[in-house]
């Protein structure tokens, strides 16, 4: 499932599958975990990553930009109660500091890669899409 989102070790190693394995607690980089978040935002609709926003070549002109990939990756009452799960994290647990004060729905959650090599918080909101703080 987290390889149908998006989910890749930032170092090109195969995903360890051990019973507490979650997204997370490998090594994914920020785009990648932005990547696997935003599937849980967009209804379970997983889209690659796209930088390029326009292209122009030395005259000018302008290029086409690649189109967006974009996928069913898992049900949507899958990512609608990881959503939910989320939405507690910013309300009374780890999160709690990370919640917004204006009333905007919001989900997210901390955490830690393996040995302690990463620390996270990712979160999203409907207006702001998804943010990733990697320590």
């Amino acid at each position: 499932m987290g390889e149908a989102m998006g989910y890749q070790n930032a170092d090109g190693s195969d995903f360890l599958l051990y019973p507490s394995s979650i997204i997370g607690s490998q090594n994914g980089s920020p785009l990648t975990m932005a990547s696997v978040y935003q599937t849980y935002a967009n209804g379970g609709v997983h889209c690659e990553p796209l930088a390029i926003l326009s292209i122009t070549d030395a005259d000018g002109n302008d290029i086409a930009v690649p189109q967006k990939d974009c996928r069913q990756a898992i049900s949507k009452e899958v990512a609608d109660g990881v959503t939910y799960a989320m939405e507690g994290v910013l309300e009374t647990t780890s999160g709690s500091r990370s919640a917004l004060d204006d009333g905007r729905p919001a989900a997210g959650k901390t955490g830690t890669s393996q040995n302690n090599k990463h620390t996270w918080f990712a979160g999203f909101t409907p207006q702001a899409g998804v943010r990733v703080l990697a320590g």
